[in-house]
């Protein structure tokens, strides 16, 4: 075969595609201003493989690509966690079970790469090509759970690769710390930088991520080095979190809000106090940067302190947990998109949690939320 280079362009930056052509075939640009090329080979087969890089070197042929697989995959499925439930009384395990199966495969192959994937992966080009830090949470701890470190170790670095923007936004807004965006890229000098919209100036439950990350991370590897790795982001975090609670002063708490976009994204920003599943994950990653700098030989910081024990408890409606403080209509017209009052004691431990009253408000999740239509 022969290689071909073609030219792509994002964000201001021009990148090579490097094409592993075999003999004959013609390539074709079947528009100036798209990025679209036709292929025409001869015969009836036709191998192909294409390296997108900023600066393409040597394209691997279509056999490297098959003989690089055919090691990957069985070290991947021969490493790492796995789930059995051929025990299982539940005619369901099965169906189960191939599911937990599949998803494996298909977060390696669309979520495994050195930058945040979109909420689609690679299955689309959805929000320009962009991706979501609220979602890099979903896209990423699993990999620590299954105990495959070095799919995890690939993307986390993000972080530290935001700070300048970060910091920038922070103080911009008046803020201490690093604000870590919502949607954003990882390319050129837009690295970090946030895009335009509603959600995402207003969404918060993307900020206490690299505590749980640093955190999970120093629970398997209980050393040094992993203090010092994470260090700073989790110290700028924290600084950014602690200043964005705010301290009411006819009660002494500090809340969080308004402005602010839940989870679900399915508030009014502008009345949103107090939403149950950012106030946890406020509690948790300040729990979390106050044990950090006991481990790094550090006193408690008492301004962090001050918050925690402030901070406003979960709104709490006839004995469940609602999706922000005063929220109307809460179970007829607010039980829509993904049910963040359960989330604490889900995704998260439970920072600020009382057992009964999530028991509760899991049961009413059930009994109303319609979760066959999480877009209604």
């Amino acid at each position: 075969g022969r290689t071909a280079r073609v030219t792509h362009t994002m964000d201001d930056t021009e990148y090579q595609v490097g094409l592993d052509l075999p003999g004959g075939a013609e390539i074709t640009r079947l528009d100036p201003a798209l990025h679209r090329y036709q292929i025409v080979g001869r015969g009836n087969r036709l191998e192909l493989t294409a390296l997108f890089a900023p600066e393409v070197d040597k394209v691997p042929s279509a056999r490297d690509v098959v003989d690089a697989s055919e090691e990957w995959w069985p070290r991947f499925w021969r490493t790492g966690g796995a789930v059995d439930l051929s025990r299982s009384t539940d005619p369901r395990w099965r169906e189960l079970e191939r599911r937990i199966v599949l998803s494996q495969y298909h977060l390696a192959v669309n979520d495994a790469g050195n930058d945040p994937a979109q909420e689609s992966g690679l299955v689309n080009n959805g929000w320009y090509g962009k991706f979501h830090m609220e979602m890099y949470w979903w896209h990423a701890f699993h990999y620590g759970l299954w105990n495959r470190w070095s799919l995890l170790d690939r993307s986390t670095d993000i972080y530290e690769r935001f700070l300048p923007h970060a910091r920038e936004l922070a103080v911009s807004q008046g803020f201490r710390g690093a604000r870590w965006p919502k949607m954003t890229t990882a390319f050129g000098d837009a690295i970090g930088r946030e895009s335009p919209g509603t959600p995402t100036c207003l969404l918060i439950w993307q900020q206490p991520h690299p505590l749980f990350l640093a955190e999970m991370d120093y629970q398997a590897h209980p050393q040094r080095s992993t203090l010092r790795k994470w260090e700073t982001v989790v110290r700028e975090t924290a600084e950014f979190m602690a200043s964005f609670a705010n301290r009411e002063e006819e009660t002494g708490r500090y809340v969080i809000g308004p402005p602010i976009m839940c989870c679900n994204e399915r508030n009014k920003p502008e009345s949103t106090l107090n939403p149950t599943f950012e106030l946890s994950y406020w509690k948790f990653g300040l729990r979390i940067a106050q044990q950090w700098r006991q481990r790094l030989g550090r006193a408690r910081d008492e301004a962090l302190d001050e918050i925690l024990d402030n901070l406003a408890p979960l709104p709490v409606e006839d004995g469940t947990y609602v999706l922000y403080e005063g929220v109307p209509n809460m179970w007829t017209e607010r039980n829509t998109n993904h049910p963040d009052p359960i989330a604490p004691f889900g995704m998260l431990p439970g920072d600020g949690v009382d057992l009964e009253t999530m028991r509760a408000t899991t049961r009413r999740v059930y009994e109303t939320w319609p979760v066959t239509d999480l877009y209604s």
